[in-house]
């Protein structure tokens, strides 16, 4: 099984260059608390609604999304298989990990995409 067979796929993205406003519409459009960030159409990192919350609406609508865009984001391929996942996320500072084919975010892994009927895992630090 791979990373490609149980990561999150409700993964929204926008440009680095479109205003800040639209990238919180769009979060609370899908109901999600981030957003992946394209430049160039390759991930650029990620951006938080918890960040763009504590701004007016005034201020959203003049900056772009680059301004509060989080750009180390670990990533992981989607054919990963889920023993290295578990040692990625594991290791990982963010507690997820973008899923990325062809250079493009196509998913979220998180420790709850890892648990699986009759499976045990461990993300603990070894």
């Amino acid at each position: 099984m791979r990373i490609f067979d149980i990561m999150d796929s409700t993964v929204g993205t926008i440009s680095a260059n479109d205003y800040a406003i639209e990238a919180l519409r769009m979060m609370v459009k899908q109901k999600c608390p981030w957003i992946f960030v394209l430049e160039s159409n390759k991930l650029a990192g990620v951006i938080y609604a918890r960040d763009l919350e504590r701004c007016s609406e005034t201020v959203l609508r003049d900056r772009d999304v680059r301004e509060y865009l989080v750009s180390n984001v670990g990533t992981i391929d989607a054919d990963t298989d889920i023993q290295e996942a578990e040692r990625m996320l594991r290791d990982s500072t963010r507690g997820f990990l973008a899923v990325i084919k062809d250079g493009r975010p196509i998913g979220m892994l998180t420790p709850k995409c890892l648990v699986l009927p009759g499976r045990k895992f461990n993300l603990q630090a070894s």
